[in-house]
């Protein structure tokens, strides 16, 4: 059974790139557009992996990822800070119980490596070439 990644992203463009991305490497891919959206799907839907932007238009990402901590069934999964707007706010990110933050440009640099580490697939981080 593919595993499946949940991409919370308000931006069209960004949100249906990555999930080709994914999509490309043997993944199935779910896409939010928002906080809310988030919040259905995952209520609906068992996710292996969570990509999630800061800036979406109902709430800041860190409400949603703190949401996600927050529930029984949905607090172990990973979640992936990849956005523009992560620099200097890293350790509140991570204190919200985000697993990773990386810029989108590094994210698209080590996606694949990235995505089998938190998956279970590589015990290896990847490094940026």
């Amino acid at each position: 059974m593919k595993k499946k990644i949940l991409i919370i992203d308000d931006s069209n463009d960004i949100a249906n790139a990555m999930a080709e991305i994914v999509g490309m490497q043997g993944y199935d891919a779910s896409v939010a557009r928002s906080g809310a959206d988030a919040m259905a799907t995952l209520k609906n839907a068992r996710q292996d992996l969570i990509i999630l932007d800061l800036r979406l238009p109902d709430m800041d990402g860190l409400e949603v990822a703190r949401h996600i901590r927050s529930n029984n069934e949905t607090a172990r999964l990973p979640i992936l800070v990849v956005s523009s707007y992560a620099h200097g706010r890293e350790p509140e990110i991570i204190a919200a119980g985000c697993s990773e933050v990386m810029d989108k440009s590094k994210f698209v640099a080590t996606y694949p490596d990235v995505l089998k580490f938190y998956l279970g697939d590589t015990p290896q981080f990847p490094t940026p070439h």
